[in-house]
Order: C-alpha cells, then structure tokens, then sequence
C-alpha cells in the first residue's frame, strides 16, 4: 500500500482548474502564502502522489 505522510501545518490543494478535480498544484506550510509546486518535469507520477494524496483516485492525462 502507497502512503504519504505530510506535515501538520501543510495544506495541498487544486486550483485555477475548470473543474475541482483538475489545476495547478500549490501548497501551503504554515503561515506562508499558498506557492505552486507543478512545473516543468511534472510527469503522471508526481501528478499520481497529489491526486492519491488529496484522495482523487487516478489521474490522466489530457
């Protein structure tokens, strides 16, 4: 089984996307203002880990 284990104070979340299961990857530690993480490399790997993680199933690409 897959887990992932993240910070107490750190927050991931989808945004600017056309629907609440699609956007940009940004997250949040503590008291910092919101930052994207998703760039250049981003592959269906990465894109996998932050869909399981925010309990999203699977993801495609499109």
């Amino acid at each position: 089984m897959f887990q992932i284990s993240l910070p107490r104070d750190m927050k991931i979340r989808l945004k600017g996307g056309r629907i609440a299961m699609e956007g940009r990857v940004e997250i949040k530690i503590g008291q910092r203002e919101w930052e994207v993480i998703c760039g250049d490399g981003w592959s269906l790997l990465e894109a996998l880990v932050v869909c399981k993680s925010l309990s999203l199933g699977w993801c495609v690409h499109s």
